[in-house]
């Protein structure tokens, strides 16, 4: 049987988010947002919509089995996967004092196993398999023009044993040997500084 796969603004009309007894429960409640390419100059943020609240294993595999695969997304698109309640910007409250884990990769491995890839990151993130898993806070899949960027939100940057941990975790989870992971500090980010960088 064929599934009809949707853009992600039809998703929105089509699933139903409730949970229905005999399904298994996920710790919290997540949402995948969608941000989609614009020609107009506006302001950063205006084109990302909520695709997608669900809070069960059943209701993810629903919505990942309906939507385009983040490999097959046009160029300048970006899939957002965060805790309910969370948006997927730096300055969000649970964001601001964080940062995060990016994995580049070339476009030339864009079929390559990253589909996988960003598959094994959402699983580790609802399954909360990260040590200290409540400081993760989502992720993102982005598809710039030259290159591919898995990113790992933390919601801390302080600890810096935790974060470390986490990102250990999260080279682990993408299958990495040579190629280096790196940190930045949203607040770094905003202010164009990209000395304070941690690599694993």
């Amino acid at each position: 049987m064929s599934v009809k796969v949707l853009e992600p603004h039809q998703l929105t009309m089509t699933l139903n988010a409730e949970p229905i007894d005999g399904q298994h429960k996920l710790n919290t409640s997540w949402t995948l947002w969608y941000d989609q390419p614009s020609n107009e100059s506006i302001p950063y943020g205006s084109n990302t919509k909520e695709v997608y609240c669900f809070g069960t294993v059943e209701n993810f595999w629903r919505m990942y089995n309906n939507i385009i695969k983040a490999s097959d997304l046009v160029c300048m698109s970006s899939y957002y996967l965060f805790r309910k309640g969370i948006e997927p910007k730096w300055e969000d409250a649970q964001n601001k004092n964080g940062g995060r884990w990016i994995h580049y990769c070339s476009k030339t491995m864009k079929n390559e196993g990253i589909e996988e890839k960003w598959l094994n990151t959402i699983l580790a993130c609802i399954g909360e398999d990260f040590p200290s898993s409540e400081l993760v806070k989502g992720c993102v899949f982005n598809c710039k023009k030259n290159q591919i960027r898995i990113s790992l939100w933390v919601g801390e940057h302080d600890d810096s044993k935790a974060v470390k941990l986490i990102g250990s975790k999260f080279k682990s989870i993408l299958d990495l040997d040579q190629e280096k992971i790196v940190f930045h500090i949203h607040q770094d980010s905003v202010d164009g500084r990209f000395f304070n960088v941690i690599s694993l």
